[in-house]
């Protein structure tokens, strides 16, 4: 039967036109609540999606017109509440004259902020460093050791010393749990303190005065605050330890405190810090936590095509294995593939992993259809001598490599597809899909005026701090997908994608609507083997559209991985391979 909105998806069109009335209402006012709360997105394009669902075929674009300037005077407010942001700048930069290294951290050690001092002491200190956006101390597990108290047990002031006692570049660190916000999720912030020896000694005088200390109790609280644990300070005072320990006690009364981390922060927290602070210059060089990344193991080409456009790609594996050209999906690029280079030489295979128009290194086109796709990769084949080759489309990559197989009938050998995005052709094909993807695509389709907006959203947050926007959305997956993102390769690499696919405004709003509406050729004549592999537990394309589409191909293989979620593209990479090198085999 036809499709319709009241049978297929549970909404009903309205009953009067007071309702009408009262869910357009609805809509503007979820447009300016956005104003003041991103986080209200995701409300805003379910209600849209259902209204459209709702709204008789050829009214979508007046339902356009009608929010138009809601969506304007919402941008207009939006840009009003900007002086909050400007005092969170300001904030910040308070924190960054503090020469105490601060950063606020999460359960695993990812890093939502840090200071100026914290990123200086990283430059070069083999105690510490920044990997993948998360802070990892030496011994490799040390924050962990320390986190897990704190999340687990409430714990308060942990400390732990870096290196050895008379090596002048230890640090002793302090974590310390944060009350969790209201907007928080998950376990919330813990906040790591890292004090050293090498950074400038608060004033005697200062801590005499504002704290009302004795010259031995300041001189104390001096070496406590620059990392020296109490035995450390009482060598370097020539007194006992006994005497050291009651000289503390005396200060812990004296400033209000029971424990040295809160010492610490007592005494960060006044104006002593205003004369001690760092210089800005000594954080010149650091990369930001959302800069992109480059893999070492893996060097970027550059191909310059017919028509001027430099091609970006990877070249990895075997380099006489069999050829498989790699198609990312809407978020990725040439990071996007497993980083694994040791599976690829096992299994033979030579990996090639292009950069489509717009995305990280490679040349825009603007005006490009899918089906212009398989001209630039002919031209990379012919570039590396490859006669034939297999391809593989990873999600919204799907059309991609269909094309290929469409259009270079003669030289590709085999398509492999995982997590499959079908065609999307009607609102009948879109329940199951992730809320955000569905809600997306209907945009991109239905009202794509909002698309810029929706964009700039989404983008912010990311490029703000990407390897956060990367942990959240890995809290909500499942435990297959979370597994193989323990490795820092792969966190790196993903988070990179993440940014190489945002960082082109314009590119991505191309590729949404080139998702979101006709591929732009038939499925017809693609007769070669294709194999799919899909998660029974993929929260974000749901496996019975991919198995839709796996019924257009008369040598389809259907892969269904129990358990399996979104990335069964790195947690049965193994699997993948092993059998795609088995359909390459027997198609020599």
């Amino acid at each position: 039967m036809p499709y319709s909105p009241s049978t297929q998806s549970g909404l009903s069109h309205p009953t009067s036109s007071q309702e009408s009335v009262t869910q357009l209402s609805h809509l503007i006012g979820l447009i300016y609540d956005i104003a003041a709360d991103e986080d209200v997105w995701p409300q805003l394009l379910q209600a849209l999606t259902d209204y459209v669902v709702q709204t008789p075929s050829g009214h979508t674009m007046v339902l356009v017109e009608a929010l138009a300037p809601h969506f304007a005077r919402a941008h207009q407010m939006q840009q009003d509440l900007k002086q909050t942001e400007a005092d969170s700048d300001a904030l910040d930069q308070v924190i960054n004259h503090l020469p105490l290294g601060v950063a606020l951290v999460d359960s695993q050690g990812t890093v939502v902020h840090m200071n100026r001092a914290l990123l200086s002491m990283l430059r070069g200190n083999v105690f510490m460093r920044l990997q993948a956006g998360r802070l990892v101390l030496q011994p490799v597990d040390a924050l962990q050791q320390v986190l897990r108290p704190v999340f687990l047990d409430g714990q308060t002031g942990v400390p732990v010393r870096l290196g050895k006692v008379a090596d002048p570049r230890s640090v002793l660190v302090w974590v310390t749990r944060l009350a969790k916000g209201r907007s928080q999720v998950g376990e919330g912030l813990a906040m790591v303190m890292v004090a050293s020896r090498q950074q400038r000694a608060l004033t005697e005088e200062g801590l005499r005065s504002l704290f009302d200390l004795t010259q031995v109790e300041a001189r104390l609280v001096q070496h406590l605050s620059m990392g020296s644990s109490v035995e450390e300070a009482s060598t370097a005072q020539g007194i006992s330890v006994n005497t050291a320990k009651t000289q503390l006690k005396r200060v812990f009364s004296k400033m209000g405190v029971k424990r040295q981390s809160e010492l610490i922060q007592a005494v960060y927290s006044s104006p002593l810090w205003l004369s001690s602070q760092t210089n800005d210059a000594s954080a010149q060089g650091l990369a930001p936590l959302g800069v992109s990344y480059d893999n070492p193991a893996h060097t970027t080409h550059h191909l310059r095509l017919a028509d001027g456009r430099t091609l970006a790609f990877f070249d990895r594996g075997d380099p006489h294995g069999t050829p498989l050209i790699f198609m990312h999906g809407l978020v990725g690029g040439r990071h996007l593939a497993p980083p694994d280079e040791e599976v690829l030489r096992e299994q033979q295979i030579r990996l090639i992993v292009p950069d489509r128009p717009g995305y990280g290194e490679s040349d825009n086109w603007q005006e490009r259809s899918i089906a212009d796709w398989p001209k630039d990769v002919a031209q990379l084949a012919d570039h590396l001598d490859l006669q034939s080759f297999a391809v593989l489309g990873c999600w919204s990559g799907t059309s991609y490599a269909l094309a290929c197989a469409k259009f270079l009938k003669s030289r590709v050998s085999a398509v492999v597809l995982v997590g499959a995005l079908p065609p999307f052709e009607q609102l009948a094909d879109l329940p199951g899909h992730y809320a955000p993807m569905r809600s997306g695509l209907i945009v991109a389709r239905y009202m794509p005026k909002i698309l810029p907006l929706m964009h700039k959203t989404f983008t912010r947050g990311v490029r703000k701090n990407v390897h956060l926007y990367l942990t959240r959305a890995l809290s909500q997956a499942t435990e297959s997908d979370r597994q193989p993102f323990a490795n820092p390769c792969l966190r790196a690499d993903f988070a990179a994608a993440i940014l190489d696919s945002t960082s082109n405004g314009e590119n991505f709003l191309s590729e949404m609507r080139l998702a979101a509406n006709d591929w732009g050729f038939s499925l017809e004549g693609i007769d070669g083997p294709v194999a799919f592999w899909h998660g029974d537990a993929d929260q974000f394309i749901p496996i019975e559209g991919a198995k839709r589409l796996a019924k257009f191909f008369q040598q389809a293989q259907f892969h269904t991985v129990p358990g399996a979620g979104h990335y069964l593209i790195y947690s049965h990479w193994n699997a993948i391979l092993e059998n795609f090198r088995l359909i390459a085999a027997s198609h020599v």
